[in-house]
Order: C-alpha cells, then sequence, then structure tokens
C-alpha cells in the first residue's frame, strides 16, 4: 500500500474511487460538499435525508456516480460528531475506510480531505493518524491458511487536500504513520506465531534480520553466556524447558549516540504453562501470546532504527518458554537473581516478573538514562483496568509525562497505579530476601514491587499490559485478535525524549 497527496481541483481527479469523510449533523457541519458537482452533492443530500447516510462513525457507503466526474465509485464514510473531532478520529476513519473498501478491487483511492477535518496546527499528524489507521485496518495474519485468500486492496491512497495547506508538512506524516503501523503489525505477527514456530530462536532469528534490515546492532547471548552472567532466574524459568534460553540485546545508535541509552525490556516468555502451578486448560492457547512484551521492544528498536531518532537506544529481550518437567523448577525453590538478591518461589506461574528480574539486573550496567519494561505480567491487571488501558509503574516524573503523553497520542490507554512500600512489605519473605508473588491483594502492585528491587536508582516504568495484548471484540482498526499494542505508544515516548 502506497500513500501519496496533491493539491488539486475535484474536476481534476481520476480514480477508481473518491472516498469522502462526512459528520453528523448534514449540511450544517459539512460546507465541503458543496465542492462536489451539484449532481453528487444532491446525491448525497439524499442519502442523508433518508438516512441511509448519517454521518456517525464507522457507517460508510459505496455511491455509484459514473466515470464522467473522474472517479466511478464514491465511498461516504461518516466521522461522527464534528464537535468531537480528535486524532483519533481519523485513525478510526482510516480503518473504517479500508474496511468498508476491501474486496472492490479498486486499484486506487483518493481521499478528499476538508478543510473541517483539521485538528491542531500540525498537518503532519493527521497525515500520520490517517495512515495509521488504514494500515492497522487492514491487518490479517494469513501465514498459516493453506489456501490464504485476503480481500483485495486499494495499492495507493491520494489524499486530496485543501489549496491552503502545505503539502510538505503532510507528507512528512505519511511516512511516520506507515513505520508506526508497520511497528504494530510486526508485534501482531509476532504474538499471533504459535509457539511451535516462534520458540525463543526463532525469536532471536528475527531479532538479527530486523537488525542486518534497518541498520541496528543485535547480540544474543547463548544459555552458556547467561550461565556466565549468573542469570539464575531467566535458567530457572528455562529449566523445565527442551529449548535453550536466548538473550537477546538489540543496539540502536541515533545521532546522539554519546548519551547513555534508553533501555527498553520486554518480556519474552513464548509459551506459558505456568510450569509446575500448571495453568488452567481453558484459554491456555492463549499463552503464546506472553512474549507481547518482547514483541514491543523488537518492534519499537526496528521502528525507531527506520524513523532515524536521535537516540541512544538499547532493546534486552529475555526469551524462554515456561513448562513443567522432571527439570522444571518448583514451588519452595529459592533463586539468586544476576544482582545478588535472593528470592523464594512460591509460585512457577509467576514467572515473568522472575525473568525480567535479571534483565533488568543487566540493564543496570549500561548506566541507562532511562528503563521502560513492557510485560503481559498480572491477570491482576485485568481486573484492575478492564480489557481497556494498561497498568502504568513509575519512580520518575519525565517519564510518567512522557508515557503519558505518548499514550495520548498514540490513543493506547495507560493508567498510573502505585508504587508504595506497603507492597514491598507484602512481598518480603521468611527465608529469602522476597518472594516471586504477594498473594491475590494488589497484585499488579506487588509484581511491579518486585520488579522494583532489580532497578537499582535509575528512572524507571513498568508497563504491564496483561489486559490490552489481545482484543477480542475488533475496532476500527483493532481487528480480533493480537493487538500488537505499545508500540505505537513507546515510539511515540521515543520520538519526544530529549
Amino acid at each position: 500500500m502506497k500513500f501519496d497527496s496533491q493539491i488539486t481541483k475535484l474536476s481534476k481527479i481520476k480514480t477508481d474511487c473518491l472516498a469522502l469523510p462526512v459528520f453528523e449533523s448534514a449540511p450544517k457541519d459539512n460546507p465541503h460538499l458543496k465542492d462536489f458537482p451539484k449532481a453528487v452533492s444532491d446525491q448525497i443530500a439524499a442519502l442523508f435525508k433518508s438516512d441511509v447516510v448519517n454521518g456517525k462513525e464507522g457507517k460508510g457507503y459505496l455511491l455509484k456516480v459514473g466515470g464522467k466526474h473522474g472517479f466511478e465509485y464514491l465511498y461516504v464514510q461518516g466521522v461522527g460528531k464534528k464537535g468531537e473531532l480528535n486524532h483519533d478520529t481519523i485513525r478510526k476513519f482510516g480503518g473504517n475506510l479500508v474496511s468498508g473498501l476491501k474486496g472492490m478491487k479498486f486499484k486506487n483511492t483518493a481521499i478528499y480531505i476538508p478543510k473541517s477535518l483539521k485538528v491542531g496546527s500540525d498537518l503532519s499528524v493527521i497525515s500520520q493518524m490517517a495512515v495509521e489507521g488504514l494500515l492497522l485496518g487492514s491487518y490479517e495474519l494469513l501465514k498459516y491458511k493453506s489456501k490464504p485468500t485476503q480481500k483485495s486492496l486499494p495499492a495507493k491512497f491520494n489524499f486530496i487536500l485543501p489549496d491552503s495547506w502545505d503539502k510538505r508538512s503532510f507528507n512528512a506524516g505519511l511516512k511516520v504513520g506507515e513505520i508506526m503501523a508497520w511497528g504494530q503489525n510486526l508485534s501482531r505477527d509476532l504474538i499471533g506465531h504459535p509457539s511451535n514456530y516462534l520458540t525463543p530462536i526463532e525469536m532471536a532469528k528475527t531479532a538479527k534480520s530486523m537488525a542486518r534490515k534497518y541498520g541496528f546492532k543485535c547480540e544474543v547471548l547463548t544459555k552458556a553466556q547467561i550461565q556466565r552472567l549468573k542469570m539464575n532466574c531467566v535458567l530457572a524459568v528455562n529449566a523445565g524447558s527442551k529449548e535453550p534460553p536466548q538473550f537477546i540485546i538489540m543496539k540502536y545508535k541515533g545521532p546522539r549516540s554519546k548519551e547513555n541509552p534508553v533501555c527498553l525490556v520486554g518480556k519474552g516468555i513464548t509459551f506459558d504453562s505456568g510450569g509446575i502451578s500448571l495453568k488452567k486448560a481453558q484459554d491456555m492457547d492463549q499463552m503464546k501470546g506472553d512474549m507481547g512484551g518482547a514483541a514491543c521492544v523488537l518492534a519499537s528498536v526496528a521502528v525507531a532504527a527506520r524513523l532515524k531518532l536521535p537516540i541512544n537506544l538499547v532493546g534486552l529481550i529475555p526469551a524462554t518458554d515456561n513448562l513443567p518437567s522432571g527439570s522444571a523448577y518448583k514451588p519452595g525453590d529459592i533463586l539468586t537473581a544476576m544482582n545478588g538478591k535472593t528470592i523464594e518461589v512460591l509460585n512457577t506461574d509467576a514467572e515473568g516478573r522472575l525473568i525480567l528480574a535479571d534483565a533488568l539486573s543487566y540493564a543496570q550496567r549500561l548506566k541507562p538514562e532511562a528503563i521502560i519494561d513492557v510485560a503481559t505480567l498480572t491477570g491482576a491487571a485485568i481486573v484492575a483496568l478492564g480489557y481497556v488501558s494498561s497498568a502504568l509503574f513509575t519512580n520518575d516524573d519525565k517519564l510518567r509525562k512522557l508515557l503519558i503523553s505518548g499514550s495520548e497520542k498514540s490513543s493506547e490507554k495507560t493508567w498510573e497505579l502505585p508504587l508504595w512500600k506497603e507492597y514491598q512489605e507484602q512481598i518480603k519473605s521468611s527465608i529469602a530476601d522476597i518472594k516471586n508473588t504477594g498473594g491475590r491483594p494488589a497484585g499488579s502492585c506487588t509484581a511491579a514491587a518486585f520488579l522494583n528491587n532489580f532497578t537499582g536508582k535509575y528512572p524507571w516504568a513498568h508497563l504491564d499490559i496483561a489486559a490490552v495484548d489481545i482484543v477480542f471484540s475488533g475496532g476500527a482498526y483493532t481487528p480480533k485478535g493480537p493487538s500488537g499494542y505499545g508500540v505505537r505508544l513507546v515510539s511515540e515516548f521515543l520520538r519526544e525524549w530529549k
């Protein structure tokens, strides 16, 4: 799918289909309908009058108008109430539009952008949101179909801009939107792969492939190297598996390469059975996606490299599965993490925080400007926030501000929960330094408190994405299945980092 823009008169447009955004309450809020030939605007007015077209968000209608106008078809797409217009409205417009055009066999489509669709002063944001919606809304995972059939989509979208708009500024956002959506779709692919395909070794191969293609470095530590580093938590979680663990280190250096890095850490459990503390069989298939944090980190590093961000960035992924066997670690075991902290294991299904303990300890060696970890960590996050938002924990005001800003720009919701000292008391062990679960009360908070033992004095934030890694009921640009949550949020954060 390719994207371009031009400033031209409607009479000079030549395209298979012209897409037209319309607000509710026509014609008052849709003065741009007057830009069209009278015969066409009368047809649209008649459709409004009969309520076939109503401008409500998500409602689209394909109208055949004949080729004499330069376009055979007009696709009228509702964007909701004009007073509620925001950047995510435009992203949803793109997602709803591409869904409506699936299977129409148009080679190219033009999108008429009226002046009234402007939000804020930065035109590049408008184009970015539109392209994100188009690409995210068209996502499908077809790799595992024996006879994959994808409904045809336009190969090109050409945005028709108001003559007062700066085309250069608008075009700048087209590429950003394409890369952002590409990153999220990459994350969706990784999460969607079954665990017999996406093993820790295959994840490492993907990271190396991305590094070669997009110009960053990737090193993968073997089991022997992990042992030498005394990453005993990673080794314990991996003990029940025939697949060796992988510790993936991705390094991207932009123009400010002399600065200490921002460190991203992603939980990479490629399948989580719960180990000896075995999960219930129902919905266990979803545990192939327990590496959603790792997928986010891998894709975010690749996005930063493609955008050529002026940042020093390191992505760390401890990758393993968590399986029961005669060699698996057990409830009651005591582990010594890389930083020397001892951990009493009460539940082997609280394994994500264990592998993150070693990864966060490793991150401290890099003397980072900041550490952000992303993990499908706790079911308690779902209880607290539903399937709507991730949980944010942080010890730093700058990280809080920038991550919330990134959340608002990406429309990937997050909500801050506390790191009160009482939660540290809840995870104290009588026979070790700490235990790997504090029980049911405040489960997300005690998990974050556990991680805080491995971050040193560095600025740190934790995103618990367990509630938002899967989409159960599809939206405009969020089809059912793996969400790829966090890539755009983290990438927007990295774009703002200074």
